[in-house]
């Protein structure tokens, strides 16, 4: 059974994860103004996420993993400015599309709020975005079982901008195609438990 919550007459929360939903988002998702909880996860969901998840700016927490979200995630969703937890993955977004549309938007760092981003497991390519040095409250970051990195010199030097990061709990970027040397800047990640 799902659940939605209101206030003031107005939806802020729904909660339809596990309910072997399918078919594909309706763009009309936009609508929901008020929400501040949508969580879709565990469900059959396919096609794309819909640009207009971006006019959800009260949105603190976004669960789509677990579907068969595809062709990667749209640049509104930084749009989201109160956006707490982001959580995308086991979705085959990068699958099988342009390496521009199946990497992670450089304009997803610009979500300041973000403390937890899950988007491991999604086929996602390019490299790993050194703008996530300006998370500076980003607890968890994990992006393991993906196709990051070229097998190359330079792969890792996005470790340079995480140093940053002084809430970093916990960073996954395992089960990649990263290469080269692990820079020096990774001992000022002292925060970051391993995984």
């Amino acid at each position: 059974m799902g659940y939605m919550w209101q206030q003031h007459k107005r939806v802020i929360g729904l909660e339809l994860g596990g309910l072997q939903l399918g078919g594909v988002m309706s763009p009309s998702i936009g609508n929901l103004s008020f929400l501040i909880s949508l969580d879709l996860s565990n469900n059959s969901f396919g096609g794309t996420i819909p640009q207009e998840v971006g006019k959800l700016f009260r949105l603190e927490y976004l669960y789509m993993s677990s579907n068969v979200l595809r062709r990667g995630m749209p640049t509104s969703l930084s749009n989201c400015s109160r956006l707490l937890d982001l959580h995308l993955y086991t979705n085959p977004l990068g699958g099988g599309v342009p390496s521009e549309l199946g990497s992670i938007p450089t304009t997803l760092a610009n979500i300041s709020t973000l403390q937890e981003l899950r988007m491991e497991f999604n086929s996602l390519t390019g490299s790993i975005p050194p703008s996530f040095g300006k998370q500076q409250n980003m607890q968890t970051l994990a992006l393991h079982a993906n196709y990051f990195g070229s097998y190359s010199d330079g792969d890792l030097q996005f470790f340079n901008a995480l140093s940053n990061g002084t809430h970093l709990l916990s960073l996954s970027v395992g089960s990649n195609r990263l290469g080269g040397d692990l820079p020096s800047s990774i001992a000022n990640i002292s925060r970051t438990s391993p995984n």
